[in-house]
C-alpha cells in the first residue's frame, strides 16, 4: 500500500508539472500581426500571446452575447411601453366620454330637481285653491325607488368596481359607459313622466283657476252688511211708483250709513254723482258682469280701484230720485240687466 500511494503521488505530481508545462508554452506561444499600406510607407508589426488572444475572444464574444440580452431586454420593454401608452391614449378617451355622459347625467338630474320643486309648487298651490289633501306621494317614493336601485352604479357598489377593474388584463373593463347609460336612460324615463305629470298639474291648476277667477266674478254676494236689518222695498220687474215703468234693479232698505260691499271681484269704473241714482258706483267683472250700486251716502272707492268680492266700497244713503234710505242693486250681463234675485240670497 505505501508503494502505491507513493507511485500515485508521483503520478499526480507528474500531471501537474505536465499541465504547468502546457500553460507555460501556450502562455510563450504568440501571434504575429503585420499591417502592410497598399502604398509605400511604414508597415506596423506587433504580437499578442495565445492566452492573451483567447481571453480577448473570451471576453469580447461575452460582451456580444451581453448586448444582444440588453437589446432584447430593451425591445421588450418598448413593447410594453407601448402598450401600456396605447391603453393609457384608450383609458383617456373612456375617461372624456364618462365624463361628458356624467355631465349630462348631473344635468338632466338637475332638470328633475328644478321639475320636482315647480311640480311641489303646483301642488301646494293647488291644495290652497281646493283646500283639498292631496299629495305628489307616488312621484316621491318613484324618485327615492331610482335613487335606491341606483346608488350602487353611480355611488356605493363603485369599490367593487374598481377593484374588479384593478385585477382584470382587459382595458374595456375600465368602460363605465353601459352603466351610465343604464342610469341615463332610468332619468331620462323618470323626466319624460315628470313632464307628463307636469302638464297634467298645469292643467289642472289652469282649470281652477279660471273655476276661481269665474267664481271671483260671478256677483253672487250678498251686497249689504249681513249684520244690518233691511227690507225688500221694490223688485226687478214692472212697478207702478214711484214711478211707471219697468224697474230694472232690486232695492234693498236699509238704515242709513249702513255698509256695501262689492257683490264680485272686479274694477270700478264710477265713484261719483250718476244722474238719478245719485252717488254711484259701477263695477265692471270679468266674464261680461256689471253691478249698479245706487244712492249711496258716501262712497270709499275711486274710479280704477281693483276690489275684490265682499270689500266694503260704500255707505247706504238716499242720494238722487230717491224716496227713502235704501240700496239700489243692479246687474248686467254682457249688457243685458238682470233680475239680482237670479245670483244672490236674501239673508
Amino acid at each position: 500500500m505505501i508503494v502505491n500511494q507513493a507511485v500515485l503521488g508521483y503520478i499526480i505530481m507528474a500531471n501537474k508539472k505536465s499541465a504547468f508545462q502546457k500553460a507555460k508554452h501556450e502562455h510563450k506561444k504568440k501571434y504575429t500581426f503585420i499591417i502592410t499600406p497598399n502604398t509605400s510607407g511604414q508597415t506596423f508589426t506587433f504580437s499578442i500571446s495565445s492566452f492573451l488572444a483567447k481571453n480577448i475572444i473570451f471576453f469580447v464574444g461575452l460582451f456580444i452575447v451581453c448586448a444582444i440580452m440588453l437589446a432584447v431586454s430593451y425591445v421588450g420593454l418598448l413593447a410594453s411601453y407601448n402598450m401600456s401608452k396605447q391603453d393609457l391614449i384608450a383609458l383617456q378617451s373612456i375617461n372624456k366620454d364618462q365624463q361628458v355622459q356624467l355631465y349630462e347625467m348631473n344635468e338632466l338630474s338637475k332638470q328633475i330637481n328644478d321639475k320636482l320643486v315647480y311640480l311641489n309648487l303646483l301642488e301646494t298651490e293647488i291644495k290652497e285653491m281646493l283646500d283639498n289633501e292631496g299629495s305628489l306621494e307616488g312621484l316621491n317614493e318613484s324618485m327615492a325607488q331610482l335613487y335606491s336601485d341606483d346608488a350602487g352604479a353611480s355611488g356605493s357598489s363603485q369599490g367593487a368596481y374598481m377593484n374588479y377593474y384593478i385585477s382584470s388584463d382587459d382595458i374595456t373593463s375600465f368602460d363605465l359607459s353601459s352603466d351610465i347609460d343604464q342610469i341615463k336612460d332610468k332619468l331620462t324615463k323618470l323626466d319624460l313622466s315628470m313632464t307628463e305629470e307636469q302638464t297634467v298639474y298645469e292643467g289642472l291648476h289652469t282649470e281652477i283657476e279660471e273655476v276661481n277667477s269665474y267664481a271671483n266674478a260671478y256677483p253672487d254676494y250678498f251686497p249689504l252688511d249681513p249684520n244690518a236689518s233691511y227690507s225688500v222695498s221694490d223688485t226687478f220687474g214692472y212697478r207702478t211708483s214711484p214711478r211707471i215703468g219697468f224697474h230694472a234693479a232690486l232695492d234693498l232698505a236699509a238704515p242709513y250709513g249702513t255698509g256695501v260691499y262689492s257683490s264680485a271681484a272686479g274694477t270700478v269704473s264710477v265713484a261719483y254723482w250718476y244722474g238719478d241714482l245719485g252717488y254711484c258706483i259701477i263695477i265692471e267683472h270679468k266674464y261680461g258682469y256689471t253691478t249698479v250700486y245706487g244712492h249711496l251716502s258716501q262712497i270709499l272707492v275711486s274710479v280704477g280701484d281693483t276690489v275684490e268680492k265682499g270689500d266694503l266700497i260704500g255707505r247706504v244713503g238716499s242720494t238722487g230720485y230717491s224716496t227713502g234710505n235704501h240700496l239700489h242693486f243692479e246687474v248686467w250681463y254682457n249688457n243685458v240687466k238682470e233680475d239680482p234675485l237670479n245670483y244672490i240670497t236674501l239673508n
